[in-house]
C-alpha cells in the first residue's frame, strides 16, 4: 500500500456516523416541514371557523336590528287587520257605522275577488305579498261634504287599509233640497282594500322574535 492509498477500514466508522447523522438531520427536517404544514393547516382551519362564526354573529345582530325596527309597525298592522286574510266584515261594519253616523240617504257596495296588487314600490317586498280587493261604492249624499266626512271617518276607524282609486259625483235633481234621506248627489267610487300576506319565514320571525 502506497502512502496515497486510503485505508477505508479506518474511515468506515466515521462515514457510518456521518451517514446516520445526515439521515437523522433529513428526518428531522422532514418532520419539521410536516409539522409546520399541519400547524399552518390547523391555523387556516381555525381562522376559517372564526370568520364563519363572526359572520353568523353579524347575521344574528342584523336580524335583531331588523326585528327591533319592524316588529312594532308589523304588530300595529296586524292589530289594524292588515296582516293575513282580508277583513271584509270589518270593512263593511265600518262603512255601515259611518253611514249611520252621517245619516246618509243611501249606500250600496260590491266587493270583487281579492287579487295580488302590483306596483313599482311593492316589487322589493319579498317578505310580504300585497293583496287588494276592489270595492264599488255608491253613496247618496245630501251635499259634497258628506263624501269627505265619509272617507275621513272611515280612515279613522280602519286606518291605512284602503285607497280611493277614483270617484265621480252627479246631481240627482235640478235643485238641492235638504230633506233627510233624500239624496241631492250620487257618488260612485272605486276603492282598493289592502291586506298583507307575510311569507312563512317572516311570520315565524315576527311571531317568535329573537
Amino acid at each position: 500500500m502506497t502512502r496515497f492509498d486510503i485505508d477505508w477500514s479506518y474511515m468506515r466508522t466515521a462515514l457510518t456516523v456521518l451517514a446516520v447523522a445526515s439521515l437523522v438531520s433529513l428526518g428531522s427536517l422532514a418532520a419539521s416541514y410536516i409539522y409546520a404544514g399541519r400547524i399552518e393547516d390547523a391555523f387556516a382551519s381555525e381562522t376559517a371557523q372564526r370568520n364563519a362564526l363572526r359572520a353568523k354573529l353579524r347575521a344574528v345582530r342584523d336580524d335583531e336590528l331588523l326585528v327591533e325596527k319592524y316588529l312594532t309597525p308589523y304588530l300595529r298592522l296586524e292589530q289594524d287587520g292588515m296582516i293575513g286574510e282580508e277583513q271584509r266584515l270589518v270593512w263593511v261594519d265600518a262603512l255601515q257605522a259611518v253611514s249611520d253616523m252621517l245619516k246618509l240617504p243611501s249606500m250600496h257596495y260590491r266587493i270583487a275577488v281579492q287579487k295580488p296588487f302590483a306596483a313599482p314600490y311593492t316589487a322589493a317586498a319579498d317578505s310580504l305579498r300585497v293583496n287588494a280587493s276592489r270595492m264599488e261604492l255608491n253613496v247618496g249624499l245630501l251635499h259634497e261634504e258628506d263624501l269627505l266626512r265619509l272617507f275621513g271617518e272611515l280612515g279613522r276607524r280602519v286606518p291605512d287599509t284602503f285607497h280611493i282609486d277614483n270617484c265621480t259625483l252627479r246631481r240627482t235633481g235640478d235643485r238641492f233640497v235638504y230633506v233627510p234621506k233624500r239624496a241631492n248627489l250620487a257618488a260612485a267610487c272605486q276603492l282598493l282594500w289592502f291586506s298583507l300576506q307575510p311569507s312563512a319565514g317572516t311570520r315565524e320571525v315576527m311571531e317568535d322574535p329573537i
